[in-house]
C-alpha cells in the first residue's frame, strides 16, 4: 500500500526517464531544458524530471493544491532535488510564452472544466 500523497511506481515515468538518459548521452540540449510538471501533486515526477535535466536544466512543479505543493516542496528539500514547485492552474500557467521546454501532465485534463483551455495554453 502507498502513502495517500505518494503515486504508486509509473511506467511512464520509467519510460520517460530511460529515453532522457539515452537522449542525454547524445545530446546536451536535454541538459538544459526548463521543464514544467503541471499538476505537480507531491511532486514525484518533478523530482525525477529535475535529476534527468541537472546540471543546467531547471523543473518546475505546478501545484493549486497548497498541502501537496509543500509537501512537494519538503520531499525536495528532503532528496537535494532542485526541483521547485509554484502556485497555479493548468490553463493559466504562470509562465512566459515560449519558456518552456517541455511539459509534463499526468492525470489532470480529466478533472479540469475546460482541458482544451489548459491544452491552448500549454501550446
Amino acid at each position: 500500500m502507498t502513502n495517500s500523497v505518494e503515486a504508486a511506481p509509473n511506467p511512464g515515468l520509467g519510460f520517460l526517464a530511460k529515453g532522457f538518459r539515452a537522449s542525454a548521452q547524445d545530446d546536451a540540449s536535454v541538459r538544459q531544458m526548463q521543464s514544467r510538471d503541471v499538476g505537480s501533486g507531491s511532486g514525484t515526477m518533478a523530482r525525477e524530471l529535475a535529476g534527468l535535466v541537472a546540471p543546467g536544466g531547471s523543473v518546475t512543479g505546478v501545484e493549486p493544491n497548497p498541502m501537496l505543493r509543500a509537501i512537494a516542496d519538503d520531499r525536495a528539500k528532503e532528496t537535494g532535488s532542485t526541483a521547485r514547485f509554484v502556485d497555479g492552474f493548468a490553463d493559466a500557467l504562470p509562465f512566459d510564452d515560449n519558456s518552456v521546454d517541455l511539459i509534463w501532465c499526468e492525470r489532470v485534463l480529466q478533472h479540469l472544466d475546460d482541458a482544451q483551455a489548459a491544452i491552448n495554453d500549454f501550446a
